[in-house]
């Protein structure tokens, strides 16, 4: 899914206007049944009554328009107009006149002092929409300020209001509606993906409200948000003819001791990836672990307690290494040697990550993907004030070293060679323990040995990763569930695509 720009937005609209062909009060009608749509589907079990602040813009047309809407549905609507400019679109004119004719009163707001004193238990906030390039002022502001104060349910229609669609605007939350929910039209906000914002936003949901396919397919970006559709075109099924040596042979370097569990956790979860053969390199300290545990999986040692021996890499299709292998100076000797030497792409993650500087990711194989959370990233490439500082760096490091970078979060961030930048939409806080990442090393590992290329196999493997904690979060909840449970849960997310 594209992650669109507001101008591209309205480029959208305009010619959807044009050539469906659509007038636009009957598409801004169609934008706010899907609202209501969605709004009803999330809150019907809740007491109908809704108070819906509207601004002189085509967002608060929305706003009159799901008034209307909901009036005509049973609900109890109060609905108050903030004029904050002179200016009104014909569009919200229209559907003021419309909502009146319903014998419905639109209370106008003059001044903060007109604020109500009484609300309905839900908010709807239709002030301002995209578009916005610097902080509310005035009357605006201070109802923003107000309706913050309450506290009431807030759903808001597209985005809050006052929030940028991509640009920073952090400085100033409190200048910004702090919604429970967004729902928001056709395409994300690249602003709904960084963590400042998330306490802003909400839980929020895209609606396509039918603006032209065709058109938004010939709009060119470097944003994208992976979803089921994504993965659902990348995935390959298993020929009726193939044999274990068809999907490839992957190599993990993991372990140290009293550090097993994340060679444990990344060899399980290479085996549930779909790869024919897997090999774990550990130190010797941790073979029987592995033999029991992962029976499937071959299991060479490359040193005692910690990793110190140089293996042999040419029979692997891809090399993961990191987790658990700690920060020795010998097995960083180790970690050097395998990247000058290695011939296939690597998957590298945590104390890999924290051993190589800057200038040793020069020496990486072509197609290798880094999967840093914020500090690795940090460390490696230098602090950024804000995501947005920091979804250019990373943009600019995988252009510069030809990598893939996987920036682990809440919305992971894929940054390509090539510019772009994918989001995954899968995962949830019960996922934030220790181990998750190696399953995702392992899993990355797997998928690459098996055939996809390194890009595909991380957009495949951050989204299958996320469900599976997703799948289990539905069955156990997010407070019990671990990163073991994760790889128990990979064959369902697998078959839910």
């Amino acid at each position: 899914m594209k992650i669109l720009t507001s101008q591209q937005i309205r480029e959208c609209d305009a010619y959807t206007i044009a050539n469906e062909p659509i007038p636009s009060i009957d598409l801004m009608e169609r934008a706010s049944a899907a609202f209501v749509h969605s709004f009803l589907k999330n809150f019907s079990s809740l007491e109908k009554r809704t108070s819906i602040f509207c601004g002189t813009g085509n967002n608060g047309g929305d706003g009159f328009v799901i008034a209307r809407l909901l009036h005509e549905k049973g609900w109890e609507v109060n609905c108050f107009l903030v004029p904050f400019s002179e200016k009104v679109s014909p569009d919200n004119r229209t559907n003021q006149n419309r909502l009146r004719e319903l014998g419905i009163n639109i209370q106008r707001i003059e001044n903060a002092s007109e604020f109500p004193s009484r609300l309905h238990p839900i908010i709807i906030d239709a002030l301002v929409g995209t578009g916005i390039s610097r902080p509310l002022e005035g009357l605006l502001s201070e109802v923003v300020v107000k309706i913050n104060q309450t506290s009431e349910l807030v759903c808001s229609v597209d985005l809050p209001s006052g929030l940028y669609d991509r640009g920073n605007c952090s400085e100033h939350l409190d200048r910004i509606i702090h919604a429970d929910c967004t729902f928001t039209f056709q395409s994300p906000k690249l602003n709904f993906l960084f963590p400042e914002y998330a306490n802003v936003v909400g839980q929020w949901d895209v609606l396509d409200i039918g603006l032209d396919a065709g058109f938004i397919t010939s709009l060119t970006t470097q944003e994208f948000l992976i979803d089921k559709s994504t993965i659902q075109s990348l995935l390959k099924p298993r020929s009726a003819q193939s044999h274990k040596g068809t999907y490839g042979h992957a190599g993990l370097i993991c372990g140290s001791k009293g550090m097993m569990g994340a060679a444990v956790l990344a060899t399980s979860a290479c085996l549930r990836s779909g790869a024919g053969l897997t090999t774990i390199m550990v130190p010797e300290v941790g073979c029987s672990i592995l033999q029991s545990t992962c029976p499937e999986a071959m299991c060479l040692t490359i040193g005692n307690d910690h990793i110190n021996a140089v293996p042999d890499m040419k029979k692997y299709s891809s090399i993961g290494v990191g987790p658990g292998i700690g920060q020795n100076k010998s097995t960083k000797d180790v970690l050097l040697d395998v990247v000058r030497n290695a011939n296939a792409p690597m998957v590298i993650d945590a104390d890999a990550l924290n051993l190589l500087s800057e200038s040793d990711l020069t020496q990486l194989p072509k197609g290798s993907v880094l999967t840093p959370h914020p500090k690795e990233f940090e460390r490696l490439f230098g602090a950024t004030r804000n995501s947005h500082e920091q979804l250019e760096r990373l943009r600019e490091k995988a252009l510069n070293y030809k990598l893939i970078i996987l920036l682990k979060g809440r919305h992971s961030s894929i940054a390509l060679p090539d510019g772009n930048v994918y989001f995954n939409s899968s995962g949830n806080p019960g996922m934030a323990k220790g181990g998750s990442g190696d399953v995702l090393t392992g899993l990355l590992t797997g998928l690459m040995a098996r055939g996809y290329s390194s890009e595909n196999a991380a957009l495949i493997g951050c989204y299958l990763h996320g469900l599976a904690g997703d799948l289990c979060a539905e069955d156990i909840g997010m407070e019990a569930m671990k990163a073991l449970d994760l790889i128990d849960y990979l064959p369902k997310a697998f078959r839910e695509n």
